[in-house]
């Protein structure tokens, strides 16, 4: 077997989040290029790739992701895409003759790593991901990616269809000479220093809290449920249109702006090209999400109103000018993930029983073996974007301890925003350059000779 990887040969590092698109070098302590996991489909069926495509309004344009709302892999063409971009555009290397590893997800089913493989070897054939694949690769890295390993990190959500989708996509389509595949939840580790811990993983469409014990993802105790990001951007939607009876106007509308003084109406000039529904829904969230990082705040212990409301306000002026105060409505929204039966808005559709962050981590604890559970409680990592909000970390402290000894319980969360966004691809790239790590390539030798079963066996 031909032994790629290590000092002679870099590595390149993708991580296709629910979110964002991650993608650089093993070796390197951040993602060179970070932008949005969606592409935008024209009427001509030409894909819009990356955050400067997306930025104006443009006519006919629908905007979807590759994910399913469980964090699970659906449309692989638009995965195929995204790496490609990734790699062509961005980093532009010729990866054939390169090792890949994709940091997955830990939800990431059986099915969806087989897909990964096949994709990596074979031809690029699942679509919404090729396409954000392929802009990562070829737009953004611009390298010759047929000669280079690729590691993809994968979400600990992907179904096993998933993986060997991806799978074929690198090797049939992208035709890279090596690829390997790694859970989120482990490469958070690797980024702390640890081989174990419980990686408790707030993100965009999810929040999933992941026993790993040395090095190993417990599968049966992960917990997860669409309590994150986006949930928290739709109540903070509907608490300002419907609560506070705000036009939130996406910055793609504003044509020019003038100043006015605070509550009163904007003054803008508005951009009239008719877009549809998912760019409109895409730039709302854009919106909300620079609202919620400079407005929101967790509340110290259990929501109070009447205590909150002597708390100092916020001042957010939105992209047509108008600005406001917000004082209760800061601590309201993200009191959903503490709270979500009193607190969610709008409530589960399907009705299904919403647990808070603390109830999921107590949850995949307890599913823990009896011997490993103290050792878990003493390693909690804190990583994703939406863990970012102001006293998320200490409101989750503060709770963890009523049930559990304040002195069995240890939160690490780095301070760094970089790492806590890009915790998980750090610790691909840390995995990427170990040299210990080389013999663990899936080469396409391997992949042809054993077929996409081998991501299974070598990837767990």
């Amino acid at each position: 077997m031909v032994v790629y990887g290590g000092d002679e040969i870099p590595s390149i590092v993708i991580e296709v989040g629910t979110h964002t698109t991650k993608v650089g070098y093993s070796g390197e302590d951040s993602p060179r290029h970070v932008f949005s996991s969606v592409v935008g489909t024209r009427a001509d069926g030409k894909p819009l790739v990356g955050d400067l495509s997306l930025s104006r309004a443009v006519e006919n344009v629908e905007i979807e992701s590759p994910f399913k709302s469980n964090g699970d892999l659906e449309k692989v063409e638009i995965f195929e895409n995204i790496v490609r971009y990734a790699l062509e555009d961005l980093l532009r290397v010729e990866y054939k003759d390169m090792p890949v590893l994709i940091v997955e997800s830990v939800l990431f089913s059986k099915e969806s790593r087989h897909a990964i493989a096949q994709l990596m070897f074979d031809k690029f054939q699942i679509e919404i991901f090729d396409i954000i694949v392929r802009y990562a690769l070829e737009d953004l890295l611009r390298v010759e990616y047929k000669d280079m390993p690729i590691l993809i990190v994968e979400s600990v959500l992907f179904s096993k269809e998933s993986r060997h989708a991806i799978a074929q996509l690198m090797f049939d389509k992208f035709q890279v000479p090596a690829l390997y595949l790694v859970k989120d939840s482990v490469a958070t580790c690797f980024t702390s220093g640890r081989s174990s811990g419980l990686v408790v993983d707030v993100g965009h469409y999810n929040t999933k809290v992941t026993p790993v014990h040395d090095g190993y993802v417990l599968a049966s105790t992960i917990t997860s449920q669409p309590l994150a990001g986006y949930a928290l951007s739709n109540q903070a939607i509907h608490t300002l249109e419907n609560e506070l009876n705000l036009n939130i106007v996406p910055s793609f509308k504003v044509k020019s702006k003038r100043p006015v003084g605070l509550n009163e109406p904007a003054d803008y000039d508005q951009v009239n090209t008719m877009v549809t529904n998912t760019f409109h829904s895409y730039h709302l969230h854009k919106t909300i999400e620079d609202f919620k990082a400079c407005v929101l705040q967790a509340s110290e212990s259990a929501y109070n109103e009447v205590f909150l409301s002597q708390k100092p306000n916020k001042t957010y002026e939105f992209p047509d000018g108008f600005n406001t105060s917000f004082v209760t409505e800061r601590y309201r929204i993200p009191e959903s993930l503490f709270q979500p039966k009193q607190f969610l808005l709008p409530p589960p559709q399907d009705g299904q029983a919403i647990l808070s962050l603390p109830e999921m981590i107590l949850k995949s604890v307890n599913m823990c073996d009896i011997d490993l559970r103290a050792n878990m409680l003493s390693n909690i990592l804190i990583t994703g974007g939406t863990s970012l909000l102001h006293g998320v970390t200490e409101r989750l402290y503060y709770e963890l301890t009523n049930y559990v000894a304040a002195n069995k319980v240890k939160i690490s969360a780095p301070s760094s925003s970089i790492e806590r966004r890009y915790g998980s691809w750090i610790g691909g790239s840390i995995l990427g350059s170990l040299g210990t790590f080389q013999q663990l390539w899936v080469s396409r030798q391997e992949y042809e000779e054993l077929g996409v079963s081998i991501i299974d066996r070598r990837c767990q």
